[in-house]
């Protein structure tokens, strides 16, 4: 399908979309029933639950919920796209309903660039995937509806060759402004040797002085502690390496099951430090590797997006989304995982219980009366989660919803327990009750 043509398709999904309305559970027909009215307890959740203002103020104003799109490092590798490839990508979003679900980023990774500069030192598109310019394909994605976001390297080479930004960050920042990009990520191959907080402060300066409102994300995969400095500086950073794989340097305790679900949990367990998430940044654990057979079972994918949620992580498609099947889209569009990821609370859910492997995580939420909660179990065995409200909440009972099954679980008192399967997870919404 030519690429103006699919203008009309946008104005459905538009009109769509209109009609999906904020509130906490105002996403779905079926989710519109709100939670008896109920009050938080004195002196709020215990066990460390952070329920207190952001520590910052957003530095740009943008990326007030995290970030959600697809990439196209894990679906498409570095030569595997071109401008019509992005463009079917996507019209893919828009017809499996994720451009509704809030997927509406197309973040452009590695591979989109020539390897030299061109006459006037500026960065230049491979002509071969972009023979009109990546404006132009930015400027049809936009027709679109989406946003479009572009890689970078604080080095001087990015990850796989092109040309990285290294003492050349107010050129290539207006650069990127000027191709109408709404999102820049800046990677860190070639650049470890550098200061990371001084490079990448270079780089947000000069994104900020191109006066094109920009989205910036750091990548430095959790080197020299950028929770330290970056919520000043970003909206997001990541805070471990690639979920693909397990590196010299990455702390693993143990290690289950497949080394793919052993990646999960390395990500998992690295990404530390809510106290600096609120309105205008996240940490970043990576990519969804939902739907690319990453994963041995939907139980491993749906636990992902589960924690990534309640985690409020970015969450951006590690696959190719022109060839998704129905079951896939059914789990990345469940409407509970936007009610939670993108809660305009905008914090990050924190850890608070392990009995052998089986976890609580726990997520204050914007209505200021209820928790996202996500039980889980990181192990290759069956296990029991507990959850003992006078212990997590500070009262004795608490009205529960199974946010993912659609299921409501009512008043429990004292507390309530669920069997998980291996690497499963149950994602649930609790109030507590006086």
């Amino acid at each position: 399908m030519p690429w103006n043509s699919r203008r009309q398709t946008r104005r459905t999904v538009l009109r769509v979309a209109a009609g999906l309305g904020g509130g906490l559970l105002a996403v779905a027909p079926r989710a519109r029933r709100l939670l008896p009215a109920v009050a938080a307890p004195a002196g709020g959740v215990r066990q460390g639950v952070a329920v207190t203002a952001a520590v910052q103020t957003p530095y740009n104003g943008r990326g007030l919920t995290p970030v959600w799109g697809l990439n196209t490092y894990y679906g498409y590798g570095v030569d595997g796209f071109d401008e019509p490839t992005l463009l079917d990508a996507a019209q893919a979003l828009l017809d499996t309903g994720l451009w509704q679900a809030g997927y509406r980023l197309i973040g452009i990774d590695d591979g989109w660039a020539s390897f030299d500069r061109d006459a006037d030192g500026n960065l230049a598109a491979d002509p071969r995937k972009f023979p009109d310019g990546i404006d132009t394909t930015v400027a049809r994605l936009h027709a679109l509806g989406f946003a479009v976001g572009i890689y970078g390297d604080m080095g001087t080479q990015t990850c796989k060759g092109r040309p990285g930004s290294y003492q050349s960050e107010a050129q290539d920042a207006q650069w990127f402004a000027a191709q109408g990009f709404d999102y820049v990520k800046m990677d860190w191959c070639t650049a470890e040797a550098f200061d990371a907080r001084e490079r990448y402060t270079l780089m947000s300066q000069a994104i900020a002085a191109t006066g094109r409102p920009i989205t910036f994300a750091v990548c430095n995969w959790g080197r020299q502690n950028p929770w330290e400095w970056a919520p000043a500086i970003a909206n997001s950073a990541r805070t471990t390496s690639d979920l693909s794989g397990i590196f010299d340097d990455d702390v693993l305790d143990q290690r289950y099951g497949s080394y793919q679900w052993s990646c999960l949990l390395k990500n998992l367990d690295g990404n530390q430090h809510p106290e600096v998430v609120g309105p205008g940044y996240a940490n970043d654990p990576d990519c969804l590797q939902v739907g690319n057979g990453f994963f041995a079972s939907p139980l491993e994918e749906i636990a992902q997006l589960q924690l990534w949620a309640v985690m409020g992580a970015p969450m951006m498609l590690g696959l190719d989304v022109r060839s998704i099947g129905d079951e896939t889209v059914r789990l990345l569009a469940h409407p509970q995982i936007q009610t939670i990821g993108r809660d305009v609370f905008a914090r990050q859910g924190v850890r608070v219980g392990d009995q052998h492997g089986a976890e609580t995580w726990i997520k204050p939420l914007s209505d200021r009366q209820s928790y996202a909660v996500v039980l889980f179990n990181r192990t290759d065995s069956p296990s029991t989660a507990a959850l003992v409200w006078k212990d997590l909440l500070g009262v004795r009972s608490a009205y529960v919803r199974d946010l993912w099954n659609w299921s409501e679980l009512g008043t429990q008192r004292d507390g309530w327990s669920v069997g998980l399967q291996p690497h499963g997870s149950r994602l649930l919404q609790v109030a507590p009750l006086r």
